[in-house]
């Protein structure tokens, strides 16, 4: 056997032997130099060069550390790459949610006896519409104790304010009056467009009249009202 075979056979058997002992070794120090390297690295990246070595030739055996070493300091700083990111999204993710629950939210308290669903439900896309990114959400709350209750509040940093109680008002609010409630509430120099205009100018219109009276026909008045607590 030739002195190049030997060495070949003797650069295998060592790379073999450091395999074998690198991960107490690395374990123990941290790694080489002044950037930790992990055993598991090693464990991996050392089959690889011997394999390398051996489709190379025992020429390139002077060369295998340097590989083996370049490999799993590659490996580690992927690994330290992707635990920065998912650390990142994290601190990202935090902040959209304690954004978000600074954000206003509009809740509508309903009887389910009077069939007030609907109108509540129609009321609630009305106001995600025009309040869209202001408000946090619409949440429908129903009653089942009955008495007539239709309640709209909102609540911000500062605690829940009532804005329409049906049992006060008497009627059901027109989606532009409560939208400008919620408006005073939450953004008061906010332009709502066409729904600024007057509550007199809204219910002046004979169409607009008549829709009301027929709700109003529709909404077994005859049941007893209550006020909120009572």
């Amino acid at each position: 056997m030739s002195n190049m075979s030997h060495a070949h056979t003797l650069t295998r058997a060592l790379l073999l032997c450091f395999s074998a002992g690198s991960a107490a070794l690395l374990q123990r120090f941290g790694g080489f130099g002044s950037t930790p390297t992990s055993a598991a690295a090693f464990s991996r990246v050392i089959p690889a060069a011997l394999a390398s070595s051996d489709n190379r030739g025992s020429s390139s055996d002077g060369g295998v550390f340097s590989r083996v070493y370049a490999r799993a300091k590659k490996a580690d700083r992927a690994k330290a790459s992707a635990s920065r990111s998912l650390e990142q999204d994290s601190e990202e993710a935090e902040e959209d949610i304690e954004l978000l629950c600074r954000l206003p939210r509009v809740s509508i308290e309903y009887c389910t006896q009077c069939n007030w669903m609907l109108r509540s439900a129609w009321l609630s896309q009305e106001l995600l519409t025009t309040f869209n990114g202001t408000l946090r959400e619409v949440a429908l709350q129903p009653n089942h104790e009955g008495g007539g209750v239709f309640i709209v509040s909102v609540a911000d940093e500062e605690g829940e304010l009532v804005i329409w109680d049906r049992s006060e008002e008497e009627r059901f609010p027109e989606a532009k009056e409560l939208k400008q409630r919620v408006r005073d509430s939450i953004d008061p120099g906010r332009s709502l467009g066409h729904s600024d205009e007057k509550s007199a100018e809204i219910s002046s219109s004979p169409a607009r009249f008549a829709v009301q009276r027929l709700l109003g026909l529709l909404d077994l008045s005859s049941r007893p009202r209550r006020r909120r607590g009572e």
